[in-house]
């Protein structure tokens, strides 16, 4: 029987972003959005609209988002501003 390794967590880009630097960043590191969202737990849209600017990652799943395209700080990271 073959055993399979958990895969590591694709790469997220650093804080701060833009939405333009996020998309850019994904593409030039060749990370898959919808790989990356699936790892993380985010809906896969999420992620496209806070890269196309629909969405400004307030709260919930769109927050998370956002902190992890790198374009809010992580606040359970403590003093990335």
């Amino acid at each position: 029987m073959k055993h399979s390794r958990p895969s590591p967590l694709p790469p997220h880009p650093p804080y701060p972003q833009t939405p333009e630097t996020a998309h850019a960043w994904i593409r030039a590191h060749g990370v898959v959005v919808t790989e990356l969202a699936r790892s993380y737990g985010v809906p896969r849209t999420t992620l496209t609209d806070l890269m196309r600017g629909r969405n400004r990652g307030y709260r919930g799943k769109a927050h998370q988002g956002a902190v992890l395209l790198g374009l809010k700080p992580d606040p359970e990271a403590g003093g990335a501003a």
